[in-house]
């Protein structure tokens, strides 16, 4: 949801589209991404880890062209549970890719329950294992995740924040609830959340 609502906001169709389209029958934007160029959709995904193998390549093809772009990709603390993912750290360190940037967002929880009871792991140690640069910070710190992000290293590795969470914050119906996972929100609950928010 939040992609398609970025490239909408970036352009790339407008609002009444993606309202339209969304999880619909036949819609273009369902909840798994499907490649389409024109909407700003450069892959399609789906499995957990595609993205980030992704990543590594479209920063790898970056380094081989000389570019000087950067990438970023957003992993879920449940969703390092896959081996896809542990390939990518380990080519991406591999390949020196100092261009990608990962974000864990390490919240505790996934779709079947809390990460430590499914698999547990310590992501600094883990990824400093797969020879990366390694920062820990308060995902809800936005002067904590700027410092992260702007931190220089002197090496060509890659750099992972891994930023500590709590699933759902800043509403109290929400947090650590893993009901949330995939709930929809009656519109209430929207306007109690969004009160809760504004806070």
């Amino acid at each position: 949801m939040a992609f398609y609502t970025m490239l909408c906001r970036s352009g790339f169709f407008t609002s009444k589209e993606l309202k339209e389209n969304f999880m619909t029958d036949g819609g273009i934007f369902p909840i798994h991404p499907i490649k389409n160029i024109n909407k700003g959709i450069e892959f399609s995904g789906g499995s957990l880890g595609m993205g980030f193998s992704f990543a590594v390549g479209k920063a790898y093809a970056l380094k081989l062209d000389k570019l000087s772009n950067k990438v970023y990709a957003l992993l879920g603390d449940g969703e390092c549970d896959e081996g896809i993912v542990w390939e990518a750290f380990l080519s991406a360190s591999q390949l020196k890719l100092s261009n990608l940037t990962a974000i864990i967002d390490n919240n505790k929880f996934q779709q079947d329950g809390p990460t430590e009871e499914i698999v547990k792991i310590d992501f600094v140690k883990m990824v400093k294992a797969c020879g990366w640069n390694v920062i820990e910070v308060d995902g809800h710190s936005i002067r904590g995740l700027l410092e992260a992000f702007n931190q220089k290293f002197d090496n060509e590795l890659p750099k992972c924040i891994i930023a500590n969470t709590i699933k759902g914050k800043g509403i109290s119906f929400m947090e650590n609830d893993i009901y949330w996972h995939h709930a929809f929100l009656s519109e209430k609950q929207y306007i109690k959340a969004i009160e809760e928010l504004n806070r």
